[in-house]
């Protein structure tokens, strides 16, 4: 359910249940699922995905080990995941992290961003409007109007919240 929770700190206007990574075949290259597999092998995909990503499966999660998933995501280039950074800065936020700690992980950022091709920047103006983006977004009152309505939206707000717990 964590993808659910970072999800819902930007307004966006689907959610997927989709992992943003892959379960692993014996040579380490992505596995391709099939439904009659699926169907007839489930127990045992589910068990190595939980092998592979134990990380979807833990009972109690907590703050900083949700930002190590999401820097290795970006550590392992799987795009220009311009929404993940956005979405750490903001649970480095809702997380009372140290404002020093923040801006060291904008700064971060912006030069990871730095290197993308122009192409890839357009949409946010560069890492400058990027950063000039998330600033506002970084209000507990508005992230907790946001995660609300996007819960009431998207009709999570039923669901059990497992909690996230802060590292601090």
């Amino acid at each position: 359910m964590f993808l659910f929770f970072i999800r819902m700190m930007t307004v966006f206007s689907a959610i997927s249940l989709s992992s943003p990574l892959y379960l692993k075949g014996k040579k380490g290259a992505n596995d391709s699922i099939s439904m009659l597999r699926h169907k007839s092998e489930f127990p045992q995909l589910v068990s190595e995905f939980e092998k592979q990503v134990p990380l979807a499966f833990v009972k109690e999660l907590h703050d900083l080990i949700l930002d190590q998933f999401y820097q290795h995501l970006i550590a392992i280039d799987i795009g220009y995941l311009i929404h993940v950074m956005t979405e750490i800065i903001l649970l480095l936020f809702w997380c009372h992290h140290d404002q020093a700690i923040i801006d060291q992980r904008i700064n971060k950022y912006k030069s990871i961003i730095q290197q993308w091709p122009d192409a890839a920047k357009l949409r946010f103006q560069g890492e400058q409007g990027w950063e000039k983006s998330i600033r506002p977004l970084m209000s507990m009152d508005r992230l907790q109007k946001t995660v609300q309505n996007e819960l009431l939206k998207f009709k999570l707000d039923q669901i059990e919240n497992s909690g996230l717990v802060f590292d601090l």
